[in-house]
């Protein structure tokens, strides 16, 4: 069985937990990244995808001229739903199922015309 390679997302949130306070830079990712994986061009583009994903990361550092990334807080794990009872699932008969759309009108008989007295 072969194993999934980790995304670049994945992979930056896992260097941005082992830096700590210290924090992550473009550098640390472009040449022999520190998990041995292939380099990431674009750090501040997964940083800003790991936002929208709830990650709290203040980027107000800097080192040489480069923003350091540092992990605040991570987002809750999802909480997991309960599954519902069998007796709490609706059923599905026609009685029971709202009407959502009225079905078409019957086509209308055509027009006469009054002036010419002729359908139209």
């Amino acid at each position: 069985m072969t194993r999934r390679q980790k995304t670049q997302n994945e992979r930056v949130a896992a260097l941005l937990r082992r830096a700590g306070r210290r924090g992550l830079q473009q550098i640390d990712v472009e040449g022999p990244v520190l998990d041995g994986g292939p380099p990431i061009r674009r750090l501040a583009s997964r940083i800003n995808d790991l936002r929208g994903h709830g990650w709290v990361i203040d980027s107000s550092a800097r080192r040489a001229k480069m923003a350091v990334y540092v992990a605040l807080s991570e987002p809750a794990a999802p909480a997991q739903q309960p599954a519902r009872p069998a007796e709490d699932v609706p059923t599905s008969t026609p009685a029971a199922a709202p009407v959502l759309f009225a079905p078409p009108a019957p086509p209308s008989p055509p027009a006469r015309c009054a002036i010419l007295g002729a359908d139209t």
